[in-house]
């Protein structure tokens, strides 16, 4: 397989700056990206650019040569609905990835525009995120990884796309449970009629509530680690495709459960106070 790895604006300067990590130079993150893909067979083209054309251009002229990417589009995933058009045009299986968590900046910079027109997105896991993302396209077979969105395809800004499984957990064991209508508890709100829409669709509406419960769970030792992956892959699954959310907080909400969906990988495995830190965002 082929992968292209595209770094965005600033990420030249990564280690350099105030309170950056020292062990996160660019160098360093290439260095580790090659022989991640060297131990896996993987083929990589690796650029840099602080210029959004460039970047674009790279996507253009590698198109036939790459069977997938993996992105860092660092600020460009916020702004550039440019970018997000070349994804979809050249149709390659793109991972976005980030070495912080983005979701702790400020709210305008918690959304990626780029993220519906990817099939992946990988976050705050530092040099591991691009690493994570090789790994998954790696141990996926080529009918199994969901490709990009095509232009024709892209659904207008208000509308989620559907953008395919999560590429490492393809072999994974299903064992959640089927969808049900569960009882509200005191801390659920009312239902609205987005709720009622959706258990009469046969699915649950997906609330901030029932995700710290199903976390409760698992802390609680009610729920194993890869169960709790499979339901939150589920769930991730049906919000991308448009079911139901607790209004408000659909964006997080995907970004919990996305977390959660890999949560049972040893490399990106999350512990006890990063479960605990989750359930503090979605108060």
């Amino acid at each position: 397989m082929k992968i292209l790895v595209l770094h965005g604006p600033n990420l030249n300067l990564l280690g350099h700056g105030a309170g950056d990590n020292p062990n996160w130079s660019l160098e360093a993150v290439n260095h580790a990206i090659e022989e991640q893909a060297a131990s896996l067979g993987l083929q990589v083209k690796i650029l840099q650019s602080n210029h959004e054309g460039v970047l674009i251009d790279a996507l253009h002229a590698e198109r036939l040569w790459a069977d997938a990417v993996v992105m860092n589009p660092a600020a460009l995933a916020h702004t550039s609905y440019a970018l997000r058009d070349a994804i979809a045009a050249v149709a390659k299986p793109t991972i976005e990835v980030h070495m912080v968590d983005v979701r702790r900046r400020e709210p305008w910079r918690r959304r990626s525009v780029i993220k519906d027109v990817c099939v992946a997105r990988v976050i705050g896991k530092g040099i591991d995120s691009y690493l994570i993302a090789l790994r998954s396209l790696a141990g996926a077979k080529p009918a199994q990884i969901p490709r990009a969105a095509s232009r024709s395809a892209v659904a207008p800004r208000h509308r989620k796309l559907r953008t395919g499984d999560t590429l490492a957990s393809s072999a994974r064991k299903t064992i959640g449970r089927r969808a049900g209508s569960p009882s509200p508890n005191a801390s659920s709100p009312p239902l609205s009629r987005s709720a009622v829409t959706a258990k009469s669709a046969g699915l649950e509406f997906v609330s901030r509530a029932m995700v710290r419960q199903k976390i409760a769970d698992r802390l609680g030792g009610k729920l194993t680690a890869s169960g709790l992956a499979t339901w939150a892959r589920r769930h991730w699954l049906e919000v991308q495709r448009g079911a139901p959310a607790e209004s408000g907080y659909r964006e997080l909400l995907e970004d919990c459960l996305q977390s959660l969906v890999v949560s049972a990988m040893p490399p990106s495995q999350l512990s006890e106070d990063q479960l605990l830190d989750l359930m503090t965002q979605l108060e």
